[in-house]
């Protein structure tokens, strides 16, 4: 089952608690945070860059609510298309930004 965590507003994961996710989730992980008025999503199938990715966003948007998601693949592709769903664009992209965004652990 996927890991999704919801990081409040001035909180963090470390990346010791980012890797113990990712090694029993280790089929893509995905960020959302609020940029101005939207959602923005950031999406990878390795760890390094995520891991990269995850400390910029809460260098400049930890003020705000943040959300993260491991994926260990059930059903479906080991891919970018999993995990985000935003509502505005259905498009599949490693980077979006949308009104609405939902995770799931959908079996």
């Amino acid at each position: 089952m996927c890991v999704i965590a919801s990081i409040p507003a001035g909180r963090t994961l470390s990346e010791d608690e980012l890797r113990e996710m990712w090694q029993t989730n280790p089929d893509g992980a995905g960020i959302a945070w609020i940029s101005g008025n939207k959602i923005a999503t950031y999406k990878s199938m390795k760890l390094k860059p995520f891991l990269r990715k995850f400390k910029q966003v809460v260098e400049h948007h930890g003020q705000s609510d943040i959300l993260v998601h491991m994926r260990i693949a059930t059903h479906g592709e080991v891919c970018l298309g999993h995990g985000w769903r935003c509502y505005h664009s259905w498009r599949w992209l490693e980077q979006v930004r949308c009104s609405v965004c939902k995770t799931d652990n959908a079996t």
